[in-house]
């Protein structure tokens, strides 16, 4: 995950998790009952998720076209007291597939909006007492770190002529400094200078893998993140297109599908079509990692970017789930669940405050991407679908400085959720990078860049938007485990692109991301964090290969 998404923690929160060693804030129990509500102190002023029973759903769907009233109506003691201003569905709820979202709980999942000068600890209290709410929880914002000094995003200089093409597949001009893609242990840096001390096979093995696919434009992964510059050079012809919406009428929901005008994905944090607009880059830089359109002259080539010919490359959906402090990750699993896509890749987590787990509406959100994306309304595998079911794959976290106590770890979420790949990172000798979590629920390793302490030149160059703070480049180098996890997901789409077909399940596709490793010994390699990085680094070659 990278610093520019990372969720702020209070220091004293994260200084308790790092001393930890026997009892783990993951560990325990959630409020159920008339306990009392935890409600750390970065909890959003004005704002509760509640979920409620089937017989308060009915009455509160049957005064839908109330949303400013609806609350008044049936929480006669707790609206008044706490200045109830809206409630509102979390989830998108009708369509053809409305049966699978009933039966999936998404109707029970709700929004109150009141008075913000009421402290959420007390509006949560008067909630509990209301017939017909089974939870009340806290909403927390997912706040961006502040710019670290180090390593700066320095603008890409032209490729060196002699070196642009060397032994390279595709002329993408900058692909050279691609060292995750294929790295055989030299490297030319942003200035020109030559470097000579990465460690070959520091990669994921890509130029062997392209050998098989370069991605199949059936293979739709959505990005849930901040959004997606969709109109850069080298992302234009990588986006998924929602057809009714782009030859639709403006302003009209043309496939019916509760949203408007969402022709490239939605935002769903600002519940308007517009991603491209997002000042971060964030969504645009992972964007790119797996999709960045390949052999075309342009910049980069994404993992699975296609090799520069008609019907190749996947389909990048933009689901823009962050904007400032606000999220809306739930209704984002929902839709791409819906829409198509069989791959979720999540650069982001939860906050630890006020205790350690997936909030309660983002795992029904997950649960029900990875139970009914690529299926139909009846829960089959729908025929122009490559995949049943989806797969998650999300960023361990960047909190690793912290400790190095292989006792003492911070457990993020979703990537700590058994069902969701959790993924770390390393750099291009082959160590952890310096700022990856680690700890025995991390599934698999893949780079994530280093230049701190692994060589300079040791970021992952991707896509960003050209504005005039960054001089107009069009492409930068980021670090985090926000630029391994979407490696990890190009490589999913790799395998569903050469294996998928009717039949072919997430589970198929989970197993063998999660056992294609590349020929080192991880932990031999990082002794100090035995068993805390993952079942190895991660190879795209092996995971198409047919092994018996």
């Amino acid at each position: 995950m990278s610093k520019h998404i990372l969720y702020s923690c209070l220091a004293t929160t994260l200084l308790a998790c790092a001393s930890c060693t026997d009892t783990l804030l993951s560990e325990q129990p959630v409020p159920q009952g008339e306990e009392q509500v935890l409600i750390g102190e970065d909890a959003i002023p004005g704002v509760l998720n509640i979920e409620v029973t089937e017989e308060l759903a009915d009455r509160l769907e049957a005064m839908a076209d109330q949303p400013a009233t609806r609350a008044a109506a049936v929480f006669t003691r707790a609206a008044d007291a706490i200045g109830t201003e809206r409630l509102e569905q979390v989830f998108h709820i009708g369509g053809r597939f409305e049966a699978r979202q009933r039966k999936a709980g998404l109707h029970l999942c709700y929004r109150i909006r009141f008075d913000k000068t009421v402290p959420v600890a007390e509006a949560a209290a008067q909630l509990k007492k209301e017939d017909g709410i089974r939870m009340v929880e806290a909403v927390y914002p997912r706040k961006q770190e502040e710019e670290a000094t180090w390593p700066q995003s320095l603008p890409i200089q032209p490729a060196p002529a002699t070196r642009a093409t060397k032994n390279l597949p595709f002329n993408d001009p900058l692909l050279y400094q691609q060292w995750a893609l294929h790295n055989d242990g030299t490297v030319v840096d942003y200035t020109g200078k030559v470097l000579k001390d990465f460690e070959p096979g520091a990669d994921v093995n890509a130029f062997e893998a392209w050998k098989i696919t370069t991605g199949t434009p059936n293979v739709i992964v959505a990005v849930l993140d901040h959004g997606i510059y969709w109109k850069h050079e080298d992302l234009k012809d990588a986006m998924w297109v929602n057809e009714a919406e782009l030859n639709g009428q403006p302003g009209v929901d043309d496939d019916d599908n509760g949203y408007v005008d969402d022709v490239y994905g939605y935002n769903f944090a600002e519940d308007k079509p517009d991603v491209e607009s997002d000042s971060n880059d964030h969504g645009t830089h992972c964007a790119g990692i797996i999709g960045a359109r390949a052999n075309n002259g342009k910049g980069i080539a994404g993992i699975a970017g296609g090799n520069g010919q008609p019907g190749t490359g996947v389909r990048i959906m933009s689901c823009q789930t962050i904007s400032g402090e606000w999220s809306n990750s739930e209704k984002s699993f929902e839709y791409a669940a819906d829409m198509g896509a069989v791959i979720a890749s999540c650069s982001w987590m939860d906050p630890f405050d006020p205790y350690e787990r997936l909030s309660a509406f983002t795992k029904r959100a997950v649960d029900y991407f990875i139970q009914y994306a690529g299926c139909d309304e009846n829960g089959n595998q729908r025929p122009d679908s490559p995949m049943k079911g989806g797969i998650v794959i999300a960023a361990a976290g960047n909190d690793g400085w912290i400790t190095t106590d292989p006792k003492a770890y911070l457990k993020h979420y979703p990537a700590g959720y058994d069902p969701v790949v959790a993924v770390s990172s390393f750099g291009p000798k082959r160590k952890r990078a310096w700022y990856s979590c680690f700890g025995d629920w991390i599934d698999i390793c893949a780079p994530g860049g280093d230049a701190m302490y692994q060589g300079s030149g040791g970021d992952i160059l991707s896509t960003v938007k050209p504005t005039k703070d960054n001089g107009n480049t069009a492409y930068m180098p980021k670090w985090g485990t926000s630029q391994a996890t979407p490696y990890v997901s190009g490589i999913a789409a790799l395998i569903v692109s050469a294996k998928g077909g009717p039949g072919f399940t997430n589970e198929d596709c989970k197993h063998r991301l999660l056992t294609a490793l590349r020929p080192f010994d991880i932990d031999a390699d990082n002794p100090e964090f035995a068993g805390k990085l993952g079942a190895g680094y991660i190879d795209a070659a092996l995971a198409l290969a047919d092994n018996k």
